[in-house]
């Protein structure tokens, strides 16, 4: 499941993405992002943004949105910021 936020205009802040970790590394997350571009694309938006916020439940995911391919914007002890510039981003292609 992906929550995504209306952000400054245009930008779609990705609020929640939760996934069994046992689909974690079997490149669900990657159809899951094409998904979302898919829906993002044809709203009119032109960016995703991202956090990751480290708790001791989410350390699996540390490096979730940078395999995604998305760039870091932010980065702070208690945060990290994403960003994907929605236009021509192709998760990794389908096997």
């Amino acid at each position: 499941m992906v929550i995504c936020r209306p952000g400054e205009e245009g930008v779609w802040d990705i609020d929640t993405w939760l996934m069994s970790c046992r689909v974690l590394g079997r490149k669900v997350e990657h159809m899951v992002l094409r998904e979302v571009l898919e829906h993002a694309r044809a709203a009119g938006i032109h960016k995703l943004t991202g956090a990751y916020i480290p708790t001791e439940r989410n350390k699996l995911v540390i490096d979730h949105y940078a395999k995604l391919a998305l760039r870091k914007s932010v980065r702070r002890v208690w945060l990290t910021r994403w960003e994907l510039i929605v236009e021509g981003a192709q998760p990794e292609a389908r096997p």
